[in-house]
């Protein structure tokens, strides 16, 4: 299901004559009020300006540039006092919300950043219908992770989406997507969520756009979510990378960002060669990654890539089996969700989906003939992400987890990628291997409406304020 966010309804040959005439100026918006597909009076659009029944239902000016809109927008022959235009001329409230309202503002094309001509933003339901344009803007977007692949998205939705509808918003040049931004639209207890699509057991969430697009996409989707604030109470983002455009981007459009909060993401940025890496480290830390190697170029570990389909369902069964073990072994908490159900039909969806995309790389470790370890990592053309890996206690004497890490490191400098991604959290054998804090941030966006208002300042206190019942799902935990 498909929505345009802006255009024009009416007559188009009566707009050119109404601008010479000096009845619309030229840097107005143009506001088109339609129910059931007929223009209706203008005097339905409250909080617009006060206009005059007899302009045509096409063409009301509401949201002018001028210093004075409303005095620049009705022209002096049709306005009338304000106490003439009372109550009678008024739809009742209750049903003034079944009018559709439809913008097309001149103003913010003039006002877009220069590079090219307008774009247009729509809102999709169905995702499904976007999947090769999807494939094909994720493939042009260099910023964007495997978190934001139509594989991973689509299998998170079909596990995890069950309490949201996907909220896609897409930004087309011409025929061509450029960008959309993947969210997903939740109602609990008469709020209205929105939330990125993959959050929780995804790492990563931004936009995706054409790298020769990014600024202006994100420009034309924080003034989209700006534009839609009617239908919308708070937005609960998350994970987004520091260096990311969409953040300066909500706040250039008016949308506030309340609680931001910094997360340590560590990744190590990668040399030309994998001596020059251990000349960066300590002495200390060289000589014992060069011992959690040894354990695999002696081969008492042996390391595989696991690609045929029936196995990478049998890997990742045997990766939850010894988390869960190494776990209760060791006397510690493992997340509840990676030993449900749920999250083993999840990861067998994705990891399979999207190791035939060559974007996710399963390692399975064998000692003896035996499998001993198995690790789920994601890779594209710049980065090598180490999500999740699962070890045998056993064989806790070579080391499996840092055994593989190195080998993940050597092995990403010899294809010629860019960094080694920890990914979220500051857990103390990362820094190991010497790596550098990212930040992503996670804050809740507002908009200018009171109700968002409310709504934000409730989340502040939501444990306290809000029933657990109409919190929104994340992953574990609750908004």
């Amino acid at each position: 299901m498909t929505s345009q966010s802006s255009g024009l309804s009416g007559s188009p040959s009566l707009l050119p004559a109404l601008r010479r005439s000096c009845l619309i100026p030229a840097r107005c918006h143009i506001v088109s009020f339609v129910r059931s597909g007929s223009p209706i009076g203008p005097w339905y659009a409250r909080g617009f300006g006060a206009w005059d029944p007899q302009l045509p239902s096409c063409c009301v000016s509401g949201a002018c540039a001028s210093p004075a809109p409303q005095a620049a927008c009705t022209p002096p022959a049709l306005r009338r006092p304000r106490r003439e235009r009372g109550l009678a001329q008024r739809r009742p409230r209750k049903q003034s919300r079944r009018v559709a309202i439809v913008v097309a503002s001149e103003a913010a094309r003039t006002q877009r950043p220069r590079g090219g001509g307008p774009m247009r933003v729509m809102l999709v339901e169905d995702m499904t219908a976007l999947r090769g344009e999807w494939s094909s803007l994720f493939a042009n977007d260099p910023a964007a992770t495997p978190f934001a692949s139509f594989e991973w998205l689509s299998t998170w939705c079909r596990h995890w989406g069950s309490g949201g509808t996907p909220w896609i918003l897409t930004v087309y040049d011409g025929e061509r997507l450029v960008g959309l931004a993947p969210l997903m639209m939740s109602r609990r207890g008469g709020f209205r969520f929105i939330t990125g699509l993959g959050v929780g057991v995804g790492n990563y969430w931004d936009i995706i756009a054409r790298a020769e697009h990014r600024q202006r996409v994100a420009a034309e989707l924080a003034a989209e979510l700006r534009r839609r604030s009617a239908e919308w109470d708070a937005f609960f983002m998350d994970k987004l990378p520091e260096e990311s455009e969409t953040r300066a981007a909500l706040r250039a459009a008016g949308l506030r960002l309340d609680r931001e909060r910094r997360m340590p993401s560590p990744r190590i940025e990668l040399p030309e060669s994998f001596e020059d890496y251990l000349a960066g480290l300590s002495s200390n830390r060289r000589w014992r990654l060069r011992r959690y190697l040894r354990a695999i170029d002696e081969g008492e570990l042996t390391v595989r890539t696991v690609t045929d389909a029936d196995e990478l369902w049998r890997a990742v069964e045997c990766w939850q089996s010894l988390r869960a073990d190494w776990w209760s072994r060791r006397g510690r908490k493992m997340d509840p969700e990676h030993g449900s159900e749920r999250f083993l039909a999840f990861a067998r969806e994705a990891v399979t989906t999207m190791a035939a995309t060559g974007h996710a790389a399963v390692w399975e470790v064998t000692h003896r003939d035996e499998v001993v370890g198995v690790a789920i990592n994601f890779i594209d053309s710049s980065t090598f992400y180490y999500w999740l890996a699962g070890f045998d206690f056993r064989v806790e004497r070579l080391r499996p987890g840092h055994a593989l890490i190195a080998a993940g490191i050597r092995w990403s400098i010899e294809t010629r990628r860019r960094y080694f991604d920890f990914m979220l959290g500051d857990e103390p054998y990362k820094y190991h291997y010497g790596p550098r804090d990212r930040a992503v941030l996670a804050a809740t966006v507002g908009n200018p409406r009171l109700r968002s208002r409310a709504t934000v300042g409730l989340s502040h206190l939501r444990h306290a304020l809000v029933p657990a019942s109409i919190r929104i799902p994340f992953f574990g935990r609750h908004l």
